[in-house]
């Protein structure tokens, strides 16, 4: 055995890049081309390679310079706060909801007041919470600012050896985002922020949160120029009602959303630090003000009600690229929220972030991300076209105006859009709904809990056809469709896994059938047999009274098939979503009634 690691390579040469490029393309031959480079937006490009040539100019280390690399210094990391959301209708529960958070290890309490809760009511239930230590959210919408009076109170306040870090969720452009309305000018909505210089020293007064632009379907840039462009609206207001920049500055706490890619998380997470503390600087404001105080919380939309433990999967990358992109707290939403976060969900949403914390010792590390060619990479991409795009809008009168006029609307509904093409296509692929979907599973529902509102996951089409189709199947009538192999058995097997998977994303079930009594057919093989036989086939099909046919064909055969009597195909490059809508009505399967309502974000306005 060699005595030195090295001695077991020196009989390789290194490669070179030309080399690596080589083999990816030998590796990757016959995939798709949009493998070879991902389009994650519009103006950004994922390539499966990167070297030392995608390097960009290292940056300041962590807690110095743009802060790119995090707000502490080395030596002062700081596991991110663990964050749980308590909804405040009956103070009472509450309280009791507040305490079991608190005991299970959370650090941060985001309460969402309810319009009924009153102030006095507010105060004692604060007054009751062992909060020394402790991060405290209040968000009440528009009433948030007139519930000041109950957090000055000296129960509320903590001591100085345990002081609390509060946050008031005034977010005026953030409720705008989420479709809602002011009821009073936007300029003198904005001049009313004024009243946080009015705040004990340390609050956090006004809060941006992205989430209502990430649900109207802000891509990753958008919703980097959104933060931006609300901060710089808010630091103006601040600032023109006799702040100084770095007071103002410090009266801000933003809040971005994460969702199911990792790395793209990351490095959105990392470009933002970088372009706000520019801002600040750009301002004339100091190295702590430039530090922005970053909450981040789940995407809502991706907690589909199908897959509910896929959802956990994706819960666990959200909390590791928030954790890695260097936010300061993580409001984790439970696995099950889509159907009423009950005791389970909201335990392991607190256990995961403590499992990657205190086991996987990600708040011991400065920036892990930090110098890998990939994510410094893509770091610098984001920033560049979200400031671009920050640009814009000031030039267009700013977020304020965009928001008011519709106009930015406009845009993320075109990349809503693009985005539920993408999803229907399998471009952008589910696991347990769209892909992989677990035909027998039911929907859960969590008893006596309360229910979630949220906007629709992307995956919701698929879902509603998978609601109708268990309604069929909880009555002894799951729909169904005969698979036929053709040719081979090797040759027809992959086909026949491709039709099975896909038709389960529409609560359709695969069963083999002669070619008598089947209403859906699809014919599975490879292109030589479908050639042979296929044609044949498809009129013994009709003869026996088939409804509806399938060839699992190329797309560049479709017209052919249709000419030859098929009705549609089925490939992993098809229109899935339009496909099984067709499957469907030829099953003569009724529409899911009693649809699921949507409505604001949960965390943020």
């Amino acid at each position: 055995m060699a005595d030195h690691p090295r001695e077991l390579f020196s009989p390789f040469p290194a490669a070179a890049r030309t080399d690596w490029r080589r083999r990816m393309v030998r590796e990757m031959a016959g995939a798709p081309a949009s493998d070879l480079v991902t389009q994650l937006e519009d103006e950004v490009s994922i390539e499966p390679l990167y070297t030392a040539s995608n390097a960009v100019a290292p940056a300041a280390p962590p807690g110095l310079g743009d802060r790119v690399r995090g707000t502490r210094a080395a030596g002062a990391i700081r596991a991110c706060r663990v964050g749980s959301t308590v909804r405040v209708s009956d103070p009472a529960r509450a309280s009791a909801e507040a305490r079991i958070e608190l005991a299970g290890g959370a650090d941060l309490l985001w309460l969402r007041i309810e319009p009924s809760v009153s102030v006095a009511e507010l105060a004692t239930l604060l007054a009751g919470l062992d909060l020394g230590g402790k991060a405290l959210v209040i968000d009440a919408g528009a009433r948030t600012a007139a519930l000041l009076p109950a957090l000055a109170t000296r129960d509320c306040t903590g001591s100085p050896e345990q002081p609390i870090e509060r946050t008031l969720a005034v977010d005026p452009l953030g409720a705008l985002a989420a479709g809602g309305t002011l009821g009073k000018p936007v300029a003198e909505v904005l001049a009313a922020l004024g009243e946080a210089r009015r705040h004990p020293p340390g609050w956090r007064s006004v809060v941006v949160s992205t989430a209502g632009h990430r649900t109207a379907g802000a891509t990753t840039s958008d919703e980097l120029a959104a933060a931006v462009a609300t901060g710089i609206a808010y630091l103006r207001a601040l600032v023109e009602a006799g702040m100084k920049v770095d007071a103002a500055a410090l009266r801000l706490c933003f809040v971005l959303t994460v969702g199911r890619d990792l790395f793209v998380e990351v490095a959105k997470l990392r470009a933002f630090r970088r372009l706000w503390s520019r801002v600040v600087h750009a301002s004339g404001g100091g190295p702590e003000a430039a530090a922005a105080a970053l909450y981040v919380t789940s995407d809502v939309a991706d907690r589909t009600h199908y897959g509910r433990w896929v959802n956990q999967l994706r819960a666990t990358a959200e909390n590791f690229a928030a954790v890695v992109g260097g936010a300061d707290a993580l409001v984790l939403i439970p696995f099950d929220a889509a159907s009423g976060a009950g005791a389970l969900g909201r335990r392991l949403a607190r256990t995961t972030q403590h499992i990657l914390a205190e086991e996987a010792h990600l708040g011991r590390v400065a920036d892990p991300a930090g110098g890998s060619w990939y994510v410094e990479a893509l770091t610098d991409r984001l920033a560049r076209i979200a400031w671009q795009r920050v640009r814009a809008l000031e030039a267009g009168g700013g977020i304020a105006a965009a928001l008011s006029d519709g106009s930015l609307a406009e845009r993320y509904g075109c990349a809503r859009a693009a985005r539920a093409a993408r999803v229907a296509r399998r471009m952008e692929p589910w696991v347990g709904v769209t892909a992989f979907a677990h035909l027998d599973e039911s929907l859960a529902s969590t008893e006596g809990a309360p229910p979630v509102v949220h906007q629709p996951s992307p995956t919701a089409p698929f879902e509603d056809l998978r609601r109708a189709a268990g309604a069929l199947a909880a009555a002894g009538e799951r729909p169904s469709a005969a698979l036929i192999p053709l040719g081979p058995q090797a040759e027809a097997q992959a086909a026949v896994a491709m039709a099975r998977r896909a038709l389960a994303a529409g609560g359709v079930a695969a069963v083999s059938e002669t070619e008598t009594g089947a209403r859906v057919a699809v014919l599975c093989g490879g292109e030589g047999a479908l050639g042979a036989e296929g044609e044949a086939r498809i009129t013994a099909l009709r003869a026996a009274g088939t409804r509806f046919v399938l060839v699992t064909a190329p797309e560049a055969r479709a017209a052919f098939w249709r000419q030859a009597g098929a009705d549609e195909r089925l490939g992993d490059d098809c229109d899935l979503l339009a496909v099984l809508r067709a499957v469907h009505r030829a099953l003569g399967v009724e529409p899911a009634r009693g649809a699921r309502k949507y409505g604001a974000p949960e965390h943020g306005r």
